[in-house]
């Protein structure tokens, strides 16, 4: 539901792999409304945090699951879905549903879209940052981009909303000129969190796609090491002092699920998770890295590294660590599957197939099928998102460059029995 640009995956833990998120620095401040950009955060040094405990847990026990999927009737009888618009005259808001973007009153964050696209006409576009009401259908702006850049991801935390913005339609591009901001929406601060760096003359600077996750007034993303050139670093900045640290050096791809987060490490091949507040730490060693990954409470997701399988750890806690294949291709075919999202409740992936989103309380897959086409969607909060099918007529007028009826359905996962 994002821009194209923003479908390249990326490997979870190879620096090399990793995709900007671009904006020009010149134009950092240009279009915005609400607040000027504060200054460059404060960096304050990580040593100072108490002593690490680590726990190593051996590789997941797998744990058999039936695959078969069941049909949304079955499984949760008559459900209450919610229809939205998502038009805005010649634009519409598209959520982004990949980066904890559901705020405490039920709103996700996005970004608006042209209605009519043509061909070579993107670097005279002018997007909007905001909000959808997922109870009302209410769609708020916050903040106008220059021309020719568009949102890679957003994610919100209390009354900020964070977001990565980028200017072109090329990778090499988004490596060049990205910016990471924030914005207050009770106050109208603005604060520039990270941006784009080119190289230093010796060494070639580091493709990063800054994709910011937020919880509990905080926000981690991935960023250039400070030490070793080319390489990455995961970044923890909090919005009470204003302060950044390095969470740890040589790592990408941080999820924050508080107190929790977790990051990639392509040194000891482990997805590592650390309380922020007790030091405590949970190791998940990998041979291959994840592709694409979701965090929530103790509960992680993520794809495997060919993308044919979605694997399920229901607790980083447990011991041993069990894990559950929850899609597989050789039961359904779908042997592209990425962009997992998860609450208490249902756990989401975008595939080629028909929509599956697995029931944790039912342990099966279910179905979600709604019109011709079926569905694609996400979690986010207690809710599942997503756009329904296009119409034919729909068809017809997207492939003439024609605008067409953007609409948003959304079940509360709170309410399923």
């Amino acid at each position: 539901m994002c821009s194209g640009a923003a479908d390249e995956p990326m490997k979870y833990w190879n620096a090399c792999l990793l995709i900007c998120a671009a904006l020009l620095v010149i134009s950092c401040s240009s279009g915005q409304t609400g607040g000027t950009d504060a200054a460059t955060p404060t960096r304050v040094s990580p040593t100072t945090a108490a002593p690490t405990v680590s726990l190593l847990l051996p590789t997941p026990t797998p744990l058999a699951v039936n695959l078969a999927p069941v049909s949304m009737q079955q499984a949760w009888g008559q459900v209450q879905i919610r229809q939205l618009s998502l038009d805005l005259g010649d634009r519409y808001f598209a959520p982004d549903g990949q980066h904890h973007g559901m705020t405490d009153d039920d709103q996700i964050c996005g970004s608006t879209y042209a209605m009519r696209s043509q061909p070579g006409t993107w670097s005279q576009d002018r997007e909007s940052i905001g909000l959808i009401n997922v109870q009302t259908g209410h769609i708020t702006l916050l903040a106008t981009m220059p021309a020719g850049y568009s949102l890679m991801a957003c994610t919100v935390t209390g009354s900020w909303v964070i977001w990565s913005q980028a200017y072109g339609n090329t990778f090499e591009s988004y490596a060049a000129h990205w910016l990471l901001k924030a914005l207050n929406r009770q106050t109208g601060e603005v604060r520039l969190l990270d941006q784009a760096r080119g190289p230093d003359g010796q060494h070639p600077s580091v493709s990063i796609r800054p994709e910011p996750s937020a919880s509990n007034g905080r926000v981690v993303w991935t960023t250039y090491s400070e030490d070793t050139p080319g390489a990455t670093q995961s970044e923890l900045y909090t919005f009470a002092t204003g302060t950044k640290t390095v969470l740890a050096p040589r790592t990408s791809g941080p999820q924050i699920s508080w107190p929790w987060v977790s990051w990639g490490d392509g040194v000891t091949r482990a997805v590592v998770f650390e309380n922020l507040e007790t030091a405590q730490q949970v190791r998940l060693p990998m041979q291959y890295p994840p592709t694409t990954v979701a965090f929530a409470g103790t509960s992680f997701v993520y794809t495997n590294s060919d993308y044919s399988q979605v694997m399920w750890v229901p607790s980083i806690l447990a011991q041993p660590m069990n894990s559950s294949v929850i899609e597989d291709k050789q039961t359904d075919g779908s042997d592209f599957n990425e962009f997992p999202t998860l609450n208490a409740r249902v756990i989401s992936w975008v595939g080629p197939n028909a929509w599956l989103v697995f029931d944790r309380k039912l342990q099966r897959p279910v179905k979600i099928a709604i019109g011709k086409h079926g569905l694609d969607g996400f979690v986010s909060g207690h809710y599942l998102v997503a756009s329904p099918p296009l119409t034919e007529a729909d068809y017809q007028a997207q492939h003439q460059g024609l605008p067409y009826h953007h609409v948003l359905q959304v079940i509360d996962t709170s309410t399923l029995p």
